[in-house]
């Protein structure tokens, strides 16, 4: 019988009707409310649907029906702790399971993840080490670690393992742009530009990865890239104040005159206000520098007056 509603729960997911899925289940542990195999079924149905709280509790029955722990049951348990912040009994449900097989990857990794959420970066990396230990070709696992060791700043170690990941998979979006920050804290900004232009080929609309291109060449002083860069990456965002102000201010304030332009400083940061309203004195700043660029003086003047007024208030 158990096989039969499997199947049919199997079309249910494929044809996206899930909710069929989870009344199928509900329906049947009125059947056999203390088969373990039935509260496994309908908890990973409802943590499919974001229903953390009963799935916890039929995770939970499905625990109490089982002669001997169930890896599958005690994971399911850890991660659904874990994502409604119940972090001890996570931690508790991921090591149980470790007891019930030690070899379990997703185990390890999931101890690493919840470490690492949690700021404990040391416990992290070697969670995320023990699982690439055992899983060596799977990219997350090496990609956790890899980050874990940029955060303890080990950085020619994330390096290297960002590099074993893109020797196997060139197109990693994770791996390119991990390693371009780490080729930034070790001081090699081009190698870090590199790594996110290719990026950029990938996704194109990518503006977070544009706006760091603009970021890093800026600080090289390629001026005219960085504002290419910081265009293209405004371009693919509608309405980003962060991104408006950031190119107004450098339309405003570049070193090199060429790539100056007041007029446009203006127009981004006063869309920037208008999105915002006249309260955040760093864009009313941003205004004044544009205004006084385009020689708009008495302007300049009166938005700096505003600003100084908008920080005592």
């Amino acid at each position: 019988k158990l096989k039969a509603f499997r199947s049919l729960s199997s079309f249910f997911q494929r044809s996206d009707q899930t909710d069929n899925a989870v009344k199928l289940w509900q329906g049947l542990l009125d059947e056999l409310s203390e088969n373990a195999d039935v509260h496994f079924e309908l908890e990973t149905q409802l943590a499919k649907h974001n229903n953390l709280d009963e799935a916890i509790h039929h995770f939970e029955k499905a625990a109490q029906h089982t002669s001997s722990p169930r890896i599958d049951v005690t994971l399911n348990l850890a991660q659904a702790y874990q994502h409604t912040d119940r972090l001890d009994e996570s931690q508790i449900q991921y090591e149980q399971a470790l007891l019930i097989d030690p070899t379990s990857v997703n185990a390890l990794s999931g101890l690493g993840l919840l470490f690492a959420n949690q700021g404990k970066i040391d416990a992290a990396a070697n969670y995320f080490q023990r699982a690439v230990n055992r899983d060596p070709k799977n990219s997350q696992h090496r990609l956790n670690l890899a980050v874990a060791y940029l955060h303890q700043r080990k950085l020619n170690e994330s390096l290297q393992e960002l590099d074993t990941i893109l020797a196997n998979d060139p197109q990693s979006i994770g791996a390119l742009v991990y390693s371009a920050e780490v080729k930034a804290a070790l001081n090699r900004p081009r190698d870090a530009i590199d790594s996110l232009r290719k990026v950029v080929e990938l996704q194109p609309g990518n503006a977070k990865t544009w706006s760091r291109i603009g970021d890093l060449s800026l600080a090289i002083g390629e001026f005219t890239q960085a504002l290419d860069a910081l265009e293209q990456a405004n371009s693919h965002v509608k309405d980003d104040v962060v991104l408006l102000g950031k190119l107004a201010w450098f339309l405003a304030t570049a070193p090199d005159a060429k790539v100056r332009n007041g007029a446009q400083a203006v127009e981004h940061a006063r869309r920037a206000i208008a999105i915002t309203g006249r309260k955040d004195p760093l864009f009313l700043d941003v205004l004044a520098a544009a205004y006084a660029e385009a020689g708009r003086f008495p302007e300049a003047i009166a938005t700096t007056e505003e600003s100084m007024a908008t920080l005592k208030k």
